[in-house]
């Protein structure tokens, strides 16, 4: 526990945010329950065993597995911290000006 505790203690935050993005790291309540409750969730999770006969395939599968339960993990915990955004921007499909021109060039042809 200890390794954890220091690891989720909060960062500096860059004061650089994007427009329309709200923080909710720099909450100091918000990453303490956050920590709690990953730190609980992760606590009852198994520790990935591998034996060295195993197959490729099947190790491959117990990552794969093992992976998604530390992503779901993570992100049931950040939902159950508060620490998630209520409104996320749609990303854009094209970010650059050379897509956007290469976009509005495929519209004209096609």
């Amino acid at each position: 526990t200890r390794v954890l505790s220091e690891q989720c203690q909060p960062a500096v935050l860059s004061t650089d945010v994007p427009y329309g993005v709200t923080r909710r790291w720099d909450n100091l309540e918000c990453t303490n329950a956050y920590r709690d409750i990953l730190h609980s969730k992760l606590s009852t999770m198994h520790i990935l065993t591998c034996d060295v006969n195993d197959d490729s395939d099947a190790v491959q599968g117990l990552v794969d597995s093992y992976v998604v339960q530390l992503n779901d993990a993570m992100n049931d915990a950040v939902t159950e911290a508060g620490c998630k955004q209520k409104h996320c921007n749609k990303p854009k499909t094209y970010w650059c000006p050379e897509l956007s021109h290469l976009r509005d060039c495929k519209r004209f042809w096609w």
